[in-house]
């Protein structure tokens, strides 16, 4: 199979930290060092938006939000300042501001997305933290993890799997991954890798 490049997709000033293919893939985000995160039409290569925020910082996690069976209609989006962001799409096709979630004391570092229970994992100094979709479009808190042992590490991703019963974490340095089940909250088990894991997908 012989691979070409189709579009260069140019708008970030800094590094690009992280992307996002919509599950239909149609519509990419991107985020970056410049605090911009950029949606683009991945038919096309054309820029469709373009969100600044200085005030979070570089943009350090981002998922779509599968909230019907339309989807692309909603994202989050992890920052270095540790809040959450949440953007819903409008009747104009563009994506709105949603609510802020100050979820970590630092950087966000990974975000994932369950459409099953509707649920939002994030990752960020060496825990995972567990959120529900409210009414409201605002993040709530549904699982305390402070129980969990803090891993000195950075966590590289979360992931769900079991149909949204259990949560995958991995951590760059120590190239260790543990497997969590939700609810009840426990550790199922935690396998180590020869290295250090720079990203994991299911």
């Amino acid at each position: 199979m012989d691979f070409s490049s189709k579009y260069t997709l140019s708008r970030h000033t800094k590094a690009v930290n992280v992307l996002a293919v919509s599950r239909h893939g149609a519509l990419l985000l991107s985020g970056g060092n410049d605090s911009r995160i950029v949606v683009w039409n991945l038919l096309s290569g054309e820029m469709i938006q373009e969100i600044f925020t200085p005030a979070a910082g570089y943009i350090s996690a981002i998922t779509w939000m599968d909230v019907d069976d339309g989807g692309e209609t909603m994202f989050a989006f992890g920052a270095s300042d540790g809040n959450i962001q949440v953007y819903e799409r409008s009747n104009n096709a563009l994506f709105g501001f949603q609510s802020t979630t100050t979820s970590h004391s630092g950087t966000v570092e990974a975000l994932a997305w369950d459409p099953v229970h509707r649920r939002l994992a994030s990752a960020a100094g060496g825990r995972p933290h567990l959120w529900t979709l409210t009414q409201d479009k605002s993040l709530a808190t549904i699982i305390i993890i402070s129980q969990t042992e803090k891993q000195p590490y950075i966590a590289r991703t979360v992931h769900f799997h079991d149909n949204g019963a259990s949560l995958l974490v991995s951590f760059l340095e120590s190239g260790e991954i543990f497997c969590y089940s939700i609810e009840p909250w426990d550790l199922k088990w935690c396998k180590k890798v020869q290295g250090r894991i720079g990203n994991a997908v299911l």
